[in-house]
């Protein structure tokens, strides 16, 4: 960055001039270094938007997802605004609530770590998904979640166990 001052005559700048100039030397920098974490910030984004795999942020305080990338949007059909405004347990299949209960017990500290978490979720036209979890838990209190669909491998194997037994 580059900080100018322009006088209408050639001359020095005054001693009160260059004082002023240092007081806006700390404000240079952060603006310097805000335009920096929005440009990391632009590009990280493109990441989690051109994704396949699915990324979500979690609150585990409002126990609601707070963030989601188009892929989760694109296998489940909610949208961000459904997904922050109903409770996690909402879109987790009944038989499968207990197991992820306690592994967003798990998460929700900093450290807090969940792999390999697999669970039924709640599309919006009624049906579930499966999705396969890794998660952890950040200083912030924010729990960072991404996952795969695993719904074709799920019934290829069920289809395969069935194939076996009309064998056996």
């Amino acid at each position: 960055g580059t900080f100018a001052v322009y006088y209408r005559e050639r001359r020095r700048p005054t001693a009160d001039e260059l004082l002023d100039i240092d007081r806006m030397l700390p404000i240079t920098v952060t603006a310097v270094e805000c335009a920096r974490m929005v440009r990391r910030m632009y590009e990280r984004d493109r990441y989690f938007e051109l994704s396949s795999e699915i990324y979500c942020v979690f609150d585990p305080r409002s126990q609601r997802i707070v963030q989601v990338n188009p892929a989760f949007t694109r296998v489940t059909g909610f949208t961000a605004e459904q997904f922050a405004a109903r409770h996690y347990s909402q879109f987790v299949h009944p038989d499968d609530l207990a197991t992820v209960a306690e592994a967003v017990g798990q998460v929700s500290s900093e450290g807090g770590r969940s792999s390999g978490l697999v669970y039924r979720f709640l599309c919006s036209d009624g049906s579930y998904r499966w999705l396969e979890w890794e998660a952890v838990g950040a200083s912030n209190g924010l729990t960072y979640g991404a996952a795969r669909d695993i719904s074709k491998r799920r019934k290829a194997e069920a289809e395969l166990a069935q194939d076996r037994k009309s064998v056996v």
